[in-house]
């Protein structure tokens, strides 16, 4: 099934740009909103097979920030509108530059087409041909931005309602460049509310077409073991191999095969499942969570990998009081399935009391919140040693969270409380340190909101404490997923 992407684009209409002689007459636009939708198809299987998230991990979306390029031809080969950008805001397309605007030309003979990712370069293209055949993919495309900036769709578009006071531009997209996807996994689970997860495995190499993408780090990796790299399409074949470890006993694995060809618009998947079927399992605290967002069961013998090394435990499963809203996290969530938290501690002070940081809410799971608003203290020149090394902790998630941050209260109150249970499953993980102290959250006490935070000493359960922000306490780094 393709999944579509409608945005609203809101365009004054004004007086035809320069570019036409004296003898030609054009007649203007209108004086009403022009309403532009543009829909944006995604990758198709070069297979026929449907797209499905859990294939290729990547859905066709805009973000906040992306930029297209509009364009407005007459028959006779003159740029009315020459490459206009428009910047999306998260809720609807603008003009870069509200004098430099896309217009409607009320007679026949005039094309529309767009293209994304906008780019400068593109000023005087002549049509969809001309800008593909300027493009050239990013060779890293490690960063998500990178990967969309590699990601070229264009389309052309038809003006309905010509003759009213809203006249509409729809504009259809589709991708120009090809992909390549590397899907590896080992034993998967899927829980009573439909999430899959699956058990670790270490990647040691992914080459296409004699470029190792892995080792040179130059993949987009969209969600556990999917690895994405866009091509442009053509005739030339792509030699595909790949290694990796997996299980218990880490067995290495490999696998080659060559994509013939590539096309326009299609994903090709190279497909390695250590088994098809998804054993039906729901997260568990103590659950072992590891670098790049797999999760080996609690009740499993433990091992760990090299590559991808165990970075935390679960503490707790579904969402935390107040916390269902994945917005809330900045575009890096779909969902919020459960918590994560490091396997090490640090003694650090709250730091700064100069004022009050975060808008304390006692019994929310807003630690990520908070961390927002405290870093952008330390923009300001503040100090927040305990949530600094939150932040700061490694290893570093790759998989799709919120990354660490600083807990609040009720979170701290949640893996205080359950230290029993926690550390059965902590003491199994070498080198890592089981929960036992005074633990301070980022949730400033309502005491004095200025001086002094809250946080709870393992084995009082009930009791919240309160602490000056200077003193030194313990603090462990938490994630959601």
């Amino acid at each position: 099934m393709k999944k579509r992407t409608y945005i609203t684009l809101f365009l004054w209409a004004a007086a035809l740009l320069s570019g036409c002689t004296g003898d030609e007459e054009i007649v203007g636009g209108q004086s009403s909103l022009l309403t532009v939708a543009v829909t944006a198809a995604d990758f198709s299987s070069d297979e026929g097979m449907a797209t499905r998230t859990t294939d290729i991990g990547y859905s066709t979306t805009f973000a906040a920030g992306d930029r297209i390029g509009i364009f407005a031809i007459a028959d006779d080969g003159i740029i009315l509108d020459n490459n206009i950008p428009y910047t999306y805001s998260g809720t609807q397309w603008n003009p870069v530059d509200t004098d430099n605007t896309i217009h409607h030309y009320n007679y026949a003979g005039v094309t529309y087409y767009a293209y994304y990712p906008y780019s400068a370069s593109m000023d005087d293209a002549s049509g969809e041909q001309t800008i593909i055949d300027k493009f050239t993919p990013k060779q890293d495309q490690s960063d998500k931005a990178d990967y969309t900036a590699s990601d070229l769709m264009t389309g052309t578009g038809e003006v309905a309602d010509a003759d009213t006071d809203s006249p509409k531009l729809t504009l259809t997209l589709k991708h120009k460049m090809s992909v390549i996807v590397v899907d590896i996994k080992s034993n998967s689970y899927v829980t009573t509310g439909g999430y899959e997860y699956f058990e670790p495995i270490a990647c040691s190499s992914i080459d296409i077409g004699g470029t190792d993408i892995l080792q040179n780090n130059l993949a987009f990796v969209s969600s556990v073991g999917v690895y994405r790299y866009i091509v442009p399409p053509g005739s030339t074949p792509y030699s595909v191999s790949v290694s990796y470890n997996a299980g218990e006993i880490n067995k290495e694995y490999s696998y080659s095969t060559t994509v013939k060809q590539t096309s326009a618009g299609k994903y090709h998947l190279i497909k390695l499942h250590r088994e098809e079927a998804a054993t039906q399992r729901d997260l568990k605290v103590g659950d072992f969570y590891y670098q790049d967002g797999s999760i080996l069961p609690g009740d499993s013998t433990f091992y760990n990998l090299a590559s991808n090394p165990c970075i935390g435990i679960v503490f707790k499963v579904g969402a935390g009081k107040w916390d269902s809203d994945p917005n809330r996290y900045d575009g890096k969530l779909l969902a919020v399935h459960g918590y994560v938290l490091s396997l090490d501690q640090a003694n650090k002070s709250w730091g700064d009391n100069s004022k009050s940081w975060n808008g304390t809410s006692w019994y929310e799971y807003q630690g990520y919140v908070y961390t927002k608003n405290l870093l952008a203290g330390m923009a300001e020149g503040k100090s927040f040693p305990a949530c600094s090394w939150c932040v700061e902790h490694t290893p570093v998630p790759t998989g799709m969270t919120s990354g660490w941050h600083f807990p609040s209260l009720n979170p701290v109150l949640d893996f205080v409380d359950n230290a029993a249970t926690l550390n059965t499953f902590l003491s199994r993980i070498p080198g890592s340190t089981t929960i036992s102290g005074t633990y301070i959250s980022g949730t400033e006490s309502g005491y004095n909101t200025t001086t002094h935070c809250n946080g709870r000493v393992t084995g009082n359960t009930g009791s919240v404490y309160r602490y000056a922000k200077t003193e030194a306490h313990l603090i462990r780094a938490m994630l959601t997923f």
